[in-house]
């Protein structure tokens, strides 16, 4: 019988220490994961930039610098009763052409990252962006921001947690 206890006794102790390494190695864990899901929002920063633009002010633009575009070449033009050598037509033509040939490729890459992020929003969002695409297309990244914020603030709310398990409680 002695025997018996002594085991059964060595057994609580046993379980104690495991239960004192569960929760040391569950504490290692969280210290050595903290900083790598905390840093995610850092690498996620040019999401969080692009949740914060204005689709419309993004399609817009380059309607508008089109626009100035076509502006700068009548001011040109009128100009060009002025030039005597014609140097400064020559030289702000050439400009006016290589900025036109500027913006259709910004168009164009415009169009292709846009089509991405459509087929990244059907993808993530289950075909959902069909109904709100006219909307706000870039929405998804919104999404992930907020997404990104809970991340941070999980993270703040479990250091904070840490740091009060660590401060001894005085016994009255």
């Amino acid at each position: 019988r002695s025997f018996s206890r002594s085991n059964s006794s060595s057994g609580i102790g046993d379980s104690m220490d495991s239960a004192t390494s569960k929760e040391q190695k569950q504490r290692e864990y969280t210290t050595l994961g903290l900083p790598i899901v905390g840093g995610v929002s850092a690498e996620f920063f040019n999401v969080k930039k692009v949740a914060q633009t204005d689709y419309n002010s993004f399609v817009g633009s380059i309607s508008a610098l089109l626009a100035k575009i076509v502006e700068i070449r009548q001011l040109v033009s009128q100009c060009g009763k002025n030039d005597k050598d014609g140097k400064f037509i020559r030289e702000m033509n050439h400009f006016l052409e290589n900025a036109e040939k500027e913006m259709q490729l910004v168009s164009e890459e415009q169009t292709r990252v846009m089509q991405l992020v459509k087929r990244t929003t059907d993808y993530y969002q289950g075909g959902a962006s069909k109904d709100s695409a006219g909307e706000q297309p870039l929405y998804l990244f919104v999404i992930v921001k907020d997404f990104l914020g809970m991340v941070d603030q999980a993270c703040i709310d479990i250091t904070r947690n840490m740091q009060k398990k660590k401060i001894p409680k005085a016994k009255s």
